[in-house]
């Protein structure tokens, strides 16, 4: 979500803008520096359900805070940050050492909805081009992130899901056992003992080469996107660019008919005018190309997560579990699901409580929505299974080891893949705020159109075994646009 201000010689005009669950108001300009042409951006950031717990797993949730702005009716670029002038009492603000934005957190442990006033930043305008005479207008953005903490971890669950991760053992030729991921090194793919292997379909990868130091394994920490990112999310970029890159971004660019969107709840159909809208701002964004993800997620200073980073969100720091899911166990809810509120923001699951506790709740084939006994052909509005029902565990809700929603169905999570020489390329550089005036990104060494991508986690037109944590079925699959394939942003931290 983001709030809006205008800068006429730098002076203020607030306007208010709603989105999902996080909400930034009370958008302000403190003192400015003449000399060093910087200006404080005052605002306050609260959102619902947070959380900072002192033991396992040792994490939090934060707000991924950017700014944007344009000189008159100029294009849209992003704002530096370079430093906090006051944080109130309870609150951390992490500025970023590449002055991209800052996470807004938690000092201490607590639960529950939380709000974090009078936050100051320092926006260097002289450094973006402002000059104190200009018009201004600013926008203040916020998305809900998890903290992923650094430490070791597992791949695969010995569990015989296809082509999933293990740890090669030459002695033992049919020892398929967890691999376990202890530090950013240099990590040998092959056959050798020690090596990290997979076997299965051809789509799982090459088994040969190296996954260098710099492609992100998961041992560093770093934040997720608590959702998979929302129609709202990605309407709100879109609204931002110029002509020319919307012709590249807007989802008919793919091939894809309006009518054929609207089946899978996808209500994103530019017909040319400004602003784009959705109706189904709440539900997760399909049917992007790679490119389109990639725009978006550079435009937001995050980037894209690998394949290992998605099994640490998943599992955390536990030993694996055969066959199990993002939620800790190897049990899914079979039942049907069914819907209420449907495309409001309080859309939810209206039977949740009737699901077993032992059971995991996630979208897919087989326990797909109901609307008036019609089988609703898309994903649930991201965070539904948390906000349903009157139970409030990791199973109700569908979460992860550290919290993170949906990582398991809905849509596929989108990763670059360990098992091509296109996705080892990866280097982890994370997005500048800026697209090309085409609309791409344009980070290096971000692999582009498909190649060295995947998805893991499965979807709602999936088979359950797709959901499970060590599932490689597609992660090297050449990912194209669908309506089964979603999104999120990760960030390394500290950084």
């Amino acid at each position: 979500m983001f709030r809006l201000l205008t800068l006429t010689l730098l002076a203020v005009t607030v306007h208010a803008l709603h989105a999902n669950n996080i909400d930034v108001a009370n958008v302000n300009l403190g003192d400015r520096d003449l000399n060093n042409q910087t200006r404080i951006i005052r605002f306050d950031v609260s959102w619902e359900n947070s959380w900072r717990v002192n033991s396992a797993p040792l994490n939090w949730d934060a707000g991924w805070v950017f700014v944007k702005y344009r000189i008159g009716n100029g294009s849209w670029h992003h704002a530096s940050l370079t430093d906090t002038v006051s944080v109130p009492s309870g609150t951390t603000v992490d500025i970023t050492s590449d002055n991209i934005g800052a996470f807004v957190y938690r000092s201490a442990a607590g639960v529950g909805d939380v709000l974090h006033t009078g936050i100051e930043v320092l926006w260097d305008y002289g450094a973006d081009g402002v000059t104190d005479g200009d018009l201004v207008i600013v926008e203040v953005y916020a998305i809900e992130m998890v903290y992923v903490p650094e430490g070791a971890y597992y791949l695969g669950a010995d569990g015989g899901d296809i082509a999933e991760f293990y740890r090669m053992d030459e002695w033992l030729p049919l020892s398929t056992g967890p691999y376990e991921v202890m530090s950013e090194n240099s990590m040998r793919i092959g056959t050798l003992t020690g090596d990290l292997n997979f076997v299965g379909a051809i789509p799982s990868g090459t088994l040969t080469g190296y996954l260098g130091p710099q492609y992100p394994k998961g041992h560093q920490g770093f934040y997720c996107m608590k959702y998979e990112a929302s129609q709202h999310q990605y309407v709100q970029f879109f609204n931002r660019q110029p002509a020319a890159a919307q012709v590249t971004l807007d989802l008919s660019a793919e091939g894809t008919l309006c009518a054929n969107l609207s089946l899978f709840r996808n209500a994103f159909c530019w017909d040319g005018s400004n602003p784009a809208a959705t109706s189904c701002p709440y539900v997760p964004v399909s049917f992007l190309s790679v490119d389109q993800m990639l725009a978006y997620l550079d435009w937001t200073g995050l980037r894209p997560m690998t394949e290992l980073e998605y099994e640490k969100a998943c599992r955390g720091t536990t030993y694996p579990i055969p066959r199990e899911y993002a939620w800790g166990n190897a049990s899914i809810n079979t039942t049907a699901y069914a819907v209420s509120g449907h495309n409001n923001p309080n859309e939810g699951v209206a039977n949740a409580d009737d699901i077993s506790e032992t059971e995991g709740n996630g979208l897919y084939m087989g326990n797909r929505l109901r609307i008036d006994l019609e089988i609703l052909n898309g994903p649930v509005r991201v965070g539904a299974f948390a906000a349903s029902g009157t139970r409030f565990s990791r199973t109700s809700s569908g979460g992860s080891y550290y919290g993170i929603l949906e990582l398991s169905g809905n849509l596929s999570e989108l990763v670059v893949t360990a098992g091509d020489a296109a996705g080892r390329s990866y280097t982890g550089l994370h997005g500048d705020g800026e697209v090309s005036p085409g609309g791409l990104a344009d980070i290096l060494n971000w692999p582009l159109s498909g190649v060295g991508y995947g998805s893991r986690g499965g979807s709602f037109l999936s088979a359950r075994s797709a959901l499970r944590v060590s599932s490689r079925e597609f992660a090297a699959a050449n990912f194209t646009a669908g309506e089964t394939h979603g999104f999120r942003g990760v960030r390394t931290y500290p950084n």
